[in-house]
């Protein structure tokens, strides 16, 4: 029984990945497409800080959202597994892009911040060799705003592998408990039922 429960879910688990990988690569195209829009440069190094923080304080409460939905998502979804790496991919694209949009906005209004201009591009492969802690060194931040940044986002990485990514795979573990306490009960429960009515008819 046990067996062929697992081999359902593996079928519905390959049904259903295409429409996951799907809606990931949608999410992540119109974050992009969002976060590429250049606003207008600022002239001062009081308006590009202001910018800077602006960008960072309505991004990371889209984060923080997204993030909660998510784990809605995967507490009440019939496939936790799979709603989990949609999370975990969601999460990351949208983390990447914040600093993306925030370092690009940062070279765009002063081109010395950073060892090379950057383009939206190359903000995108900056922030995922800081993420990723790789450090080729062929990009660096210069300028204090541009190293502030820099450094924020090495304290947020931590964050997100070690506190994010651990919340959405205990809640998928949790969600997986729920789903098979309930089947083994659904289970049990008819054959309860079963040794009631041959005890009665025993007797």
């Amino acid at each position: 029984m046990a067996e062929l429960e697992d081999e359902l879910r593996g079928r519905a688990l390959l049904r259903i990945a295409p429409l996951m990988a799907l809606r990931t690569l949608i999410f992540a195209a119109l974050i992009f497409g969002a976060v590429s829009i250049q606003p207008r440069e600022p002239v001062d190094v009081t308006s590009i800080i202001i910018v800077v923080c602006v960008v960072l304080l309505i991004w990371g409460t889209l984060f923080g959202l997204v993030f909660w939905w998510q784990i809605r998502r995967i507490s009440k979804a019939r496939h936790p597994q799979a709603q989990m790496v949609e999370a975990l991919a969601t999460v990351f694209v949208l983390f990447l892009a914040i600093f993306a949009k925030t370092y690009h906005i940062i070279s765009q209004a002063y081109p010395h911040s950073f060892s090379e201009d950057l383009d939206y591009f190359s903000s995108l492969y900056f922030a995922l060799t800081v993420l990723s802690t790789v450090g080729f060194g062929d990009i660096s931040p210069i300028m204090p705003l541009a190293r502030g940044v820099t450094m924020l986002q090495m304290v947020l990485d931590i964050v997100l592998i070690g506190v994010a990514v651990r919340v959405i795979t205990t809640t998928a573990s949790k969600a997986i408990g729920r789903k098979r306490a309930k089947g083994s009960t659904a289970a049990a429960a008819p054959s309860s039922d079963s040794d009631i009515d041959a005890s009665q008819e025993d007797s």
